[in-house]
């Protein structure tokens, strides 16, 4: 028994270097439910996760492991079905662990513990040296975690005091919706609503204003509600701003860009698609349209012959005739997995000596090229990718705040500890240092505080 037990704890061990961060988020003692997803009453409620090393031993430390033989049974058996569907660079995919049980009440014993500690340090190293595949990214860093020991009654107590009565405690408000994980931020506003009778998203807005208030109420949200909110914006009234949509809908994966869509349209009613398509022209419109209807790659396989096949059709559309085919580079950049299109990349720099990049802006220019730009650089860095978007909204005279916050906010639970790495690499200085020099007041203080 114990050596089927020991191997069932290699296997659990070894799953959760890939759940890890999603369990460390979301696990608070050792008798509750490990959720998976920002919705506590549903597993299905499930993102992408990738391993953030910093947070690995507190997810091992933290999640308990049953022990007695049916929970372990029940845990095993979900873990099993689910470990060839984790490919060995720790991505997970939705559909590969949609089923995965939501809550199994386990204990921990020293023993079990006792296998953890022994291989923990091997576990952490091989994860220092696994590559995130998904979007071409290392190891990604937030920069917001879940508040230990957090009580939604509590802070739910202390921020209806921060705003009731004459004035708001601005700090306050800070110290508690930037400090928190969107899943915790949830809980508090189903506080609000349900022990106090009010909305905590009005409260937000009849205390607050300006762009502090748009930052606090950013962070209130659902991310995937938030981002349908820009997306539309982006598409309304006189006008579309294509730079956002470009931002959101080509630096996604599959998974995240199908909860976009159908979001969106149970938010306003429209398929994003047929909205889209109105409001864009042209090559941006295929090239988008490819991309909203979920036509890339579902896998992270990499076919070196196709590849260089698919490297020089790129080759014949642009750079080897007069004149370009832009179909193509929308077919090809908009279709096929990440993994892929860095080899393509690759084939290509070796048939032409010219980077994609080069390619890219030699052939095609306006929104179409920010666009293809826009997968380029996200196959290559996000990181790098969203440090530039930083970049350019403060730079020059005046602050895009929109994107500026957009970024900041929809990217602290993912990787602005990367990106804040990246722009310093790319412009030597701190993305702080330049945050604090573009903005002001309790709207710097808050976005600070997630910078932090």
């Amino acid at each position: 028994m114990y050596n089927t037990l020991i191997k069932s704890v290699l296997y659990i061990i070894l799953t959760f270097i890939c759940l890890g961060y999603a369990a460390a988020l979301y696990y608070t003692d050792s008798r509750t439910r490990i959720v998976i997803g920002d919705d506590p009453n549903a597993a299905h409620c499930i993102r992408k996760f990738n391993i953030d090393v910093k947070k690995l031993e507190q997810a091992l430390n933290s999640v308990p492991v049953p022990d007695d033989d049916s929970n372990l049974n029940r845990y095993m058996g979900c873990v099993w079905n689910q470990l060839g569907k984790i490919d060995g660079n720790g991505n997970v995919k939705v559909e590969a662990i949609e089923n995965l049980v939501d809550q199994v009440v386990m204990s921990q014993t020293e023993y079990i513990i006792q296998q953890v500690d022994d291989l923990k340090e091997s576990i952490v190293s091989k994860c220092k040296n696994l590559t995130g595949r998904c979007l071409g990214q290392k190891v990604r860093t937030p920069t917001v975690y879940p508040r230990e020991g957090f009580s939604v009654v509590e802070d739910g107590e202390t921020l209806r005091a921060a705003m009731k009565g004459f004035g708001t405690d601005e700090d306050a408000v800070i110290d508690i919706i930037c400090t928190r994980s969107n899943w915790q931020r949830q809980q508090i506003a189903t506080f609000f609503e349900e022990q106090l009778g009010r909305d905590l998203i009005d409260d937000l807005k009849s205390e607050l204003g300006g762009n502090f208030e748009d930052v606090v109420v950013a962070l209130v949200r659902p991310p995937t509600e938030y981002l349908c909110k820009h997306l539309h914006k982006a598409m309304k009234g006189a006008g579309t701003n294509e730079d956002t949509l470009i931002e959101i809908l080509c630096t996604r994966n599959n998974d995240e860009i199908r909860e976009i869509v159908e979001t969106y349209e149970q938010m306003y009613d429209r398929p994003l698609a047929e909205q889209m398509c109105s409001e864009t022209a042209g090559d941006l419109r295929r090239l988008l349209t490819f991309i909203v209807t979920g036509t890339r790659d579902d896998s992270n396989e990499v076919d070196v012959g196709l590849a260089r096949e698919q490297a020089e059709e790129l080759y014949s559309a642009g750079e080897g005739r007069l004149g370009t085919e832009e179909s193509t580079f929308s077919k090809i950049l908009g279709h096929e997995n990440f993994d892929q299109l860095r080899q393509i990349f690759e084939e290509y720099k070796n048939i032409s000596g010219n980077t994609i990049e080069q390619a890219l802006k030699h052939e095609v220019d306006g929104d179409y090229l920010k666009a293809l730009l826009a997968i380029v650089e996200c196959v290559q860095s996000p990181p790098a990718y969203f440090a530039k978007r930083l970049y350019d909204a403060m730079i020059g005279a005046g602050t895009d705040d929109e994107t500026l916050i957009r970024i900041i906010v929809s990217r602290s639970e993912i990787d602005l500890g990367s990106i804040k790495e990246e722009f310093e690499r790319i412009y030597d200085k701190t993305l702080e240092s330049m945050v604090a020099n573009e903005t002001s007041g309790d709207y710097k203080h808050a976005l600070l505080a997630l910078l932090r």
